[in-house]
């Protein structure tokens, strides 16, 4: 029996030396990596088991507090970030915009009946004396296209100001484009003149079209920012600049194929020269008068604006920002006509004469909401 407690106690004694030098083995490798990455204050508690717990205890319960209080006081930080420091700054946008109903009119102040056309009427005692008359009644007619929207876009350089009696105040120099796109062709609503009577009998299309308004805008804005104390600042601003604006404008007046609705020159051939009179009418039957062009006028312009900046540091924020942009009322430059019942757009041979077309539109205006980043530097 004591051979057999013996043998026991030396098997107990062996394992407590196999399992203490084990713990030992692993043990070390962990506190040099706790050494070497010691970053926080509470990787830096080591246990010293010479030492009462509750001292051990009450300086971990020590840095515990520190650690919050490092933790809180960082996350206040981030939460008061504010977006009104002074200086420059520049700033993008990319948005949607919506146009008001434009009136659009035509006219072309030299514009003479077709019986003054010598490329189709080849007989000149058939030749009335207002042909020569440089006081014609000339051609004009109106049309409305309606509202539309398109894409724009801009950039601006600008400068805050932070303190004195400035403060709160914002200056900025303003480049946007903007393209409205309409794509659509309308009858003429009224028309005076030559062409008055001729509108759906001898004349069986008269169409205006609009493909797009484009602009390249100059503005000088001006803002007031609602300062607060949080990462939201609200602001109000008024603006002023010029226009470059462009209109892809198109024109087709057609007559009818059918030689006796062209009746607008009936009335110059009399009864023994009726045979001349299909002449002519199977001359104008079918021709085209067209125009394409575009057209480009500059305009002075005023705008509202109003909007909100989100902090994303104290240097950066992202926003949004709506404007209305009201713009002067556009008229181009005399055009010529690309094609006057389907020959050169002139009534003589020669080239002398030419039809000249004056393309008006208002109002040019929009009103979009963008999204825009800012950062100061």
């Amino acid at each position: 029996m004591g051979g057999e407690i013996n043998s026991a106690m030396r098997k107990c004694v062996l394992l407590t030396l196999i399992f203490s030098t084990a713990v030992n083995l692993m043990a070390q490798p962990v506190e040099e990596e706790q050494g070497a990455t010691n970053h926080s204050p509470i990787s830096s508690i080591r246990v010293d088991q010479t030492r009462p717990s509750s001292q051990i205890s009450g300086e971990a319960d020590n840095s515990k507090v520190a650690f919050n209080k490092t933790d809180r006081d960082f996350f206040q930080t981030k939460t008061k970030v504010k977006i009104y420091r002074g200086g420059g700054y520049v700033s993008m946008e990319v948005g949607y915009h919506r146009t008001s109903k434009i009136n659009t009119s035509g006219d072309t102040p030299l514009a003479r009946g077709s019986i003054c056309d010598r490329f189709l009427n080849p007989f000149p005692d058939i030749r009335p004396s207002f042909c020569d008359d440089s006081q014609s009644e000339g051609t004009s007619w109106i049309n409305s296209f309606d509202t539309t929207g398109g894409f724009f876009g801009g950039v601006a350089f600008g400068y805050r100001y932070d303190d004195g009696e400035l403060k709160g105040l914002r200056a900025e120099l303003e480049y946007f484009y903007r393209e409205s796109v309409y794509n659509e062709a309308l009858p003429i609503k009224n028309s005076s003149g030559v062409t008055q009577a001729k509108l759906g009998g001898e004349v069986e299309q008269a169409d205006d079209r609009i493909g797009s308004i484009t602009s390249s805008n100059l503005y000088g804005n001006v803002y007031f920012d609602l300062h607060n104390s949080g990462w939201l600042t609200p602001y109000i601003g008024l603006g002023a600049g010029i226009g470059f604006n462009n209109v892809d404008y198109g024109l087709l007046w057609l007559r009818n194929l059918n030689p006796n609705e062209i009746t607008s020159v009936e009335e110059y051939f009399p009864f023994n020269r009726q045979d001349d009179l299909k002449i002519v009418q199977q001359n104008l039957a079918g021709t085209a008068s067209s125009l394409q062009d575009e057209f480009r006028d500059v305009l002075f312009g005023f705008q509202v604006l109003l909007g909100v900046d989100f902090a994303l540091s104290q240097d950066a924020s992202i926003g949004f920002k709506f404007r209305h942009v009201r713009q002067g009322n556009f008229e181009s430059q005399e055009t010529k006509l690309d094609r006057l019942r389907s020959h050169e757009p002139s009534n003589n041979p020669d080239g002398s004469d030419p039809l000249l077309l004056t393309f008006k539109a208002n109002p040019i205006d929009l009103s979009g909401i963008s999204i825009n980043l800012k950062y100061y530097f």
